[in-house]
């Protein structure tokens, strides 16, 4: 990457490599200014995080054995919309 100013496919790399282990302050800076240039490179972002909220829910295989009929449970259920409604209203804030 040169200087302060990324492309999307550098974008891509740096919001994976984000998600699995800390970077820099540097690339974490220069990906957010790409964000605020690129409208579409920031809908990446957001839809990044919403899979990754709802994958923390997801049940693992202990947990669903346990379950009846593979459904989840009541508070799964609850939990899982409540991180839904806050990414939701988070993005029409």
């Amino acid at each position: 990457m040169a200087g302060w100013m990324i492309n999307c496919k550098e974008h891509a790399t740096l919001i994976s490599r984000n998600s699995d282990q800390s970077i820099p302050l540097w690339k974490w800076v220069t990906m957010k200014m790409h964000q605020i240039l690129c409208p579409f490179c920031k809908q990446v972002q957001h839809q990044l995080d919403t899979i990754r909220n709802a994958c923390r829910f997801t049940p693992d295989d202990a947990a669903l054995a346990d379950m009846e009929g593979n459904q989840l449970s009541e508070e799964a259920c609850q939990k899982i919309k409540s991180e839904l409604h806050k990414i939701v209203n988070a993005k029409d804030s």
